[in-house]
């Protein structure tokens, strides 16, 4: 399944780099992560372990919780947390990335 999201976080930071403009890497390793594991159905996770994981990696607590916190959504600057993120920007855009390596999430 690793291989699957590292492909994924490829083809789509090669097909469209507009996801990374403003926005934090880890985001969309996230929100990687998240789809695949979700496109495979095997393992059960959901956002909140993402993000408690994610933020027990580090010491400062607080400037990483910016990371998962303030994702910004549109133009404008408009930010809003990384579920919101997932749902409104990350998935419409990234979505044929992901459904072309449904079948290895396994």
């Amino acid at each position: 399944m690793q291989e699957v999201i590292w492909s994924v976080i490829k083809s789509g930071l090669g097909c469209q780099p507009q996801l990374l403009t403003n926005r934090h890497l880890d985001q969309i390793i996230m929100c990687s992560i998240y789809s695949v594991i979700k496109m495979g159905g095997g393992i059960k996770l959901d956002f909140n372990t993402i993000i408690k994981t994610y933020t027990s990696l580090f010491i400062d607590k607080e400037n990483t919780s910016l990371v998962w916190s303030k994702c910004k959504i549109n133009d404008k600057g408009d930010t809003k947390d990384i579920i919101s993120f997932y749902n409104e920007v990350f998935l419409p855009i990234m979505q044929p990335c992901i459904l072309a390596y449904k079948g290895q999430a396994k």
